[in-house]
């Protein structure tokens, strides 16, 4: 009966600790989100002057502020000069990276497939 109660007892200890790690684990992931939004909350003067809209903007402001900067500055448009190029890709992938950052403050979803 000892060993029996002992092995149940270890058992529900294991259950408990596995439980605990992951409430840890969803804890830890929370503190990084939370402290990305915090750095695009930061920087969001940045990303709203990138797109040159003003700072509070909707969303379906900066969307269109941002397909209008990549019509102006695609790679492709420059594919005949190869450093015009280098530099529209350098300034897409800051037009990119400035929407990307101010959708996500503004919706609180990292990703498409986030909640």
């Amino acid at each position: 009966i000892y060993a029996q109660a002992k092995s149940q007892v270890e058992s529900q200890i294991d259950d408990v600790e596995s439980d605990l790690w992951a409430f840890i684990n969803r804890m830890q992931e929370e503190a990084q989100r939370t402290h990305r939004q915090v750095d695009r909350a930061r920087n969001a003067h940045e990303y709203y002057q990138v797109l040159g809209v003003r700072p509070g903007a909707d969303l379906k402001t900066i969307k269109a502020a941002w397909l209008e900067k990549m019509r102006q500055n695609h790679p492709d448009r420059f594919v005949d000069d190869p450093e015009a190029e280098a530099a529209a890709q350098q300034r897409a992938q800051e037009i990119n990276r400035a929407y990307e950052e101010l959708k996500a403050l503004l919706t609180g979803r990292e990703n498409r497939r986030a909640p």
